[in-house]
């Protein structure tokens, strides 16, 4: 596990508004972390219920990191897909059917 963490004190964002050096290490750390689950890998469901933070950039359609309770869970690449943290991941693979 990589633990980068040059511009915050912890993994958990209080607040959106990071520096392009925060964003690239919290995207950093959600790479070198995370599972590529593609682009349907974040359903709908659990997709409203996540803060996003778009990357502090004048280019169109950069990265989204997604937050839940203040953690960063997932990265978006557009057009390429999610990568998603462990753990979050396995929240949504062990829902019961009828919760989905």
């Amino acid at each position: 596990m990589d633990s980068r963490n040059h511009g915050t004190e912890s993994p958990e964002v209080a607040g959106t508004d990071l520096t392009p050096e925060q964003f690239q290490d919290l995207y950093l750390y959600i790479a070198d972390n995370g599972v590529f689950v593609g682009i349907s890998g974040v359903s709908w469901r659990d997709h409203v219920a996540l803060k996003a933070i778009d990357e502090p950039t004048t280019v169109p359609e950069g990265l989204t990191i997604y937050l839940s309770a203040g953690w960063p869970v997932a990265v978006y690449e557009f057009d390429v897909g999610y990568r998603v943290m462990p753990a979050f991941r396995h929240r949504w693979e062990w829902r019961r059917p009828d919760e989905q």
